[in-house]
């Protein structure tokens, strides 16, 4: 049969911790969905800037991943 009890060698979670984690995550990725969907939006309406306007949302998320 499995073991069902707790190990005692194992450290507690930091929930704190992995909240804070966790709510960073879910942040930077609503705030990346919507800056690709306008990007994207954006190169639509304008062929010319096709390209260009993905690559505002793409920098702006690498900015945000290494300033985070």
């Amino acid at each position: 049969m499995a073991d069902h009890g707790h190990a005692a060698d194992i450290p507690q979670m930091d929930y704190p911790e992995h909240e804070r984690t966790y709510t960073g995550f879910v942040h930077f990725a609503e705030v990346g969905t919507l800056l690709t969907l306008i990007g994207t939006g954006i190169g639509i309406a304008a062929p010319s800037i096709g390209w260009r306007a993905t690559l505002v949302p793409f920098v702006l998320m690498l900015l945000a991943l290494l300033l985070y």
